[in-house]
C-alpha cells in the first residue's frame, strides 16, 4: 500500500497549497471549529465508466478553516444521491498527510473489496486554480502503480 500511496502523491506532486490533514471524520475537530467548503464541478474522469448510470458531477470539498485538515469529501450523483467517502474507505494513520508541494492528500481502502484503494488530493495549481483529484488503485495489479482510474475536478470556495 506505501507503493500506491508514493505513486499516488507523485501523479499529483504539480498540486500545491493546502495544508495536511489528521482525520476524514472529523474525529480531531472540536465544535468551535469553522469550515471552508469548496464546491468542484467533476471535468475529466479516466478511463471513462461508460456502464455508470449514476455518475458523480460535483464534490463538495470540506476544510477545518483553522488547519485546513480535510474532515470530509462528499460526492454528488446525477440523481442527486450523496456519497461521502469517509463512509467509503478507511483511512489509516499512514494514508493521511501532505505532498511535497504541500497539497491535502488522503489515501484509504474500500470497506466493501480490500484489493481497491483511492487517494483524493486537495490543492492549488500554480495558475491558482484549486482543485481536487482521486485516484483508484487495485492490488492486485501487481508491480504496477499507474491507477486504474482517475477524477480531476476543478473547485471553488462556497
Amino acid at each position: 500500500m506505501k507503493k500506491a500511496l508514493l505513486a499516488a502523491a507523485a501523479v499529483i506532486a504539480m498540486v500545491t497549497g493546502a495544508a495536511a490533514q489528521k482525520t476524514m471524520d472529523n474525529t480531531d475537530n472540536n465544535e468551535k471549529d469553522t469550515y471552508w467548503w469548496y464546491e468542484c464541478s467533476v471535468t475529466k474522469v479516466t478511463p471513462p465508466d461508460k456502464s455508470d448510470r449514476d455518475p458523480s458531477y460535483k464534490v463538495m470539498v470540506y476544510l477545518n478553516a483553522k488547519t485546513n485538515d480535510i474532515v470530509k469529501i462528499a460526492h454528488t450523483l446525477r440523481s442527486g444521491k450523496e456519497i461521502v467517502r469517509n463512509d467509503q474507505y478507511t483511512v489509516g494513520d499512514d494514508g493521511i498527510g501532505k505532498t511535497t508541494k504541500g497539497a491535502s492528500f488522503w489515501f484509504g481502502i474500500y470497506n466493501k473489496n480490500p484489493n481497491l484503494a483511492m487517494g483524493g488530493t486537495f490543492g492549488w495549481l500554480d495558475s491558482g486554480q484549486a482543485v481536487y483529484q482521486e485516484l483508484q488503485f487495485d492490488k492486485r495489479t501487481k508491480g504496477k502503480t499507474r491507477p486504474i482510474q482517475e477524477m480531476w475536478s476543478v473547485c471553488h470556495q462556497v
